[in-house]
C-alpha cells in the first residue's frame, strides 16, 4: 500500500512539474544547438529535465514520508485533515511568512528567470545537463515548495485556499513568460488576466 502511494505521488508531482519546466528545456536544447555540442541536444535535453524532476520528485519523496509521519501520530486523518486547529493553521502562517522574504524573492527571480544558469553556469556533457536541471528544480522548490507543501493541508481548509494557491504557483509559472518571444508575451498578457482574477 505504501510504495503504491509513493508511486501515485511521484507521478502526480511528475505530471505538475513537467509542464513548467518545458520553455527552459527547450531554451536549453536551443542553446545546445547553437553550441554545436557532440552529443545530441536532445540527449542532454533529457538529462536536464531529468535533473530538475529528480529534485521535485525528492521533494514529493519527503512531503510524502511527512504525510506518512503525521498519521502514524493521528496529527491528520487519512483525508489529510488536520486533527488540530495548530496543525491547520501554522503551515498557512510560515508559507505565507515565506512569501515575503527576500529568499523567496532570490529564489523566484532565479526560478522564472533562469537565463543567467544558462550564460554563466553552462556545464558540457550529460552529467553537466543533468546538474544545470537539478539546480534549476532547486531554485524552483525554493519559490514554490512551501506553496506545494501545504496543498498537503488543502483538503481541511477548502476549494478557497487551494484555488488562491494554484492561482499564486500558476502566477509564478507565467512569470517566466513575460520576456520571451512575442508569442510568450501574448500568451502571458491572455493567461496572466484569466490566473490572476
Amino acid at each position: 500500500m505504501g510504495a503504491i502511494n509513493l508511486l501515485l505521488v511521484l507521478v502526480m508531482w511528475i505530471v505538475m512539474m513537467l509542464p513548467s519546466v518545458m520553455p527552459m528545456a527547450l531554451t536549453f536544447a536551443s542553446i545546445s544547438r547553437q553550441r554545436r555540442v557532440q552529443q545530441s541536444p536532445y540527449a542532454r535535453t533529457g538529462a536536464f529535465v531529468l535533473g530538475y524532476l529528480a529534485v521535485w520528485c525528492g521533494f514529493s519523496v519527503l512531503a510524502t514520508l511527512a504525510q506518512w509521519g503525521m498519521l502514524e501520530v493521528r496529527l491528520v486523518t487519512p483525508m489529510m485533515v488536520s486533527t488540530t486547529p495548530l496543525l491547520g493553521g501554522t503551515p498557512l502562517i510560515i508559507a505565507g511568512a515565506f512569501q515575503l522574504t527576500p529568499l523567496k524573492h532570490a529564489y523566484l527571480r532565479k526560478c522564472t528567470s533562469p537565463l543567467g544558469l544558462l550564460l554563466t553556469e553552462w556545464r558540457d556533457g550529460t552529467l553537466g545537463a543533468w546538474i544545470m536541471g537539478a539546480r534549476h528544480g532547486t531554485w524552483c522548490v525554493g519559490c514554490c515548495g512551501l506553496l506545494m507543501a501545504v496543498l498537503f493541508f488543502g483538503v481541511g481548509c477548502g476549494a478557497v485556499y487551494l484555488r488562491n494557491a494554484r492561482k499564486d504557483t500558476a502566477a509564478n509559472t507565467l512569470d517566466r513568460f513575460r520576456g520571451s518571444a512575442p508569442a510568450g508575451r501574448l500568451g502571458y498578457r491572455c493567461c496572466s488576466s484569466l490566473v490572476r482574477s
